[in-house]
């Protein structure tokens, strides 16, 4: 007898049964496919679950994410506002550094209200001589 085969090995029927529970009857086609239909239904519920499970967590994800973008550009527009703001305050400040000095005023007089010395005649040529540093040259927002 050759020892490549186990299991039972009868002479008169010369055959070989590898495995004694072979001879168990066939499982019934219905029962497998309601098993296969079933694992398939299983399936679709655990992917289903997942799904819910994920869109649970992601969608709170990214409604942080869009608001945190949000609050960034407000920031980021507020540092500009900021800024200018800034830039503004620096020109009023160096405008009223002038205005201490009563030569500086003099001049904003006679330039924009047309003062003029005793016995001096003032003759408008048309030129716009306003100094560079005046915050009373520029337009105020509204």
């Amino acid at each position: 007898m050759n020892n490549e085969f186990q299991g039972n090995y009868r002479k008169e029927q010369k055959v070989i049964h590898l495995n004694p529970s072979s001879h168990q009857k066939p499982i019934n086609t219905d029962v497998k496919r309601s098993t296969h239909r079933f694992r398939g239904f299983s399936k679709a519920l655990l992917y289903i679950g997942l799904l819910i499970v994920l869109s649970i967590f992601v969608v709170p994800l990214y409604q942080t994410y869009t608001q945190s973008q949000q609050v960034k550009s407000e920031y980021e527009q507020a540092v500009a506002d900021n800024t200018q703001a800034a830039q503004r305050y620096q020109t009023v400040q160096d405008e009223f550094q002038l205005l201490q000095n009563p030569e500086y005023i003099a001049e904003i007089a006679r330039r924009d209200y047309y003062y003029s010395k005793p016995n001096e005649i003032i003759f408008d040529l048309g030129e716009n001589n306003q100094s560079p540093n005046s915050i009373f040259n520029e337009s105020q927002p509204e």
